[in-house]
C-alpha cells in the first residue's frame, strides 16, 4: 500500500509529512546509510511512525488548517502579521526524516 503524504491541503488520509523519495534524499545528504539499506516497506512504516510520534509528542502554535485533516500540519499561524504558515515546513520535514530513521531501529516512545 502506497504511503499518503500530506501535500499542504490538510488531507483527511495523510499518513506522513514526507515521501520515501524525499527521506532518501535527506538521509543521503546527511550520510545516514541505514535508511537506504532498509526496504521501501520498512521506510514507509518508519515514516508513518515518525509522523504519529511528532503529532503526539509536540504541541504547535495556531490551529489546524482543517478540523478533519489527519495530521497536525498544515496549520493556520497566528504570528504578528497573521500569516499562514508556509508549506512545506522544512524543520517539520527534517524532524520527520530523523524520527523515521530512529523508528527503523527502535521505538520512538519511552517505555
Amino acid at each position: 500500500m502506497a504511503i499518503i503524504v500530506e501535500d499542504g491541503t490538510g488531507l483527511t488520509t495523510a499518513e506522513t509529512y514526507v515521501s520515501v523519495a524525499v527521506a532518501l534524499t535527506y538521509h543521503s545528504t546527511m550520510g545516514n546509510t541505514a535508511w537506504a539499506a532498509a526496504t521501501t516497506a520498512a521506510q514507509e512504516i518508519a515514516l508513518r511512525r515518525a509522523a504519529q510520534y511528532i503529532d503526539h509528542r509536540f504541541r504547535f502554535r495556531g490551529e489546524r488548517l482543517d478540523s478533519d485533516q489527519a495530521l497536525e500540519w498544515p496549520r493556520v499561524g497566528y504570528e504578528a502579521d497573521n500569516r499562514l504558515e508556509a508549506w512545506p515546513v522544512a524543520a517539520l520535514k527534517g524532524a520527520c526524516c530523523e524520527a523515521a530513521l530512529r523508528a527503523l531501529a527502535d521505538t520512538l516512545y519511552e517505555t
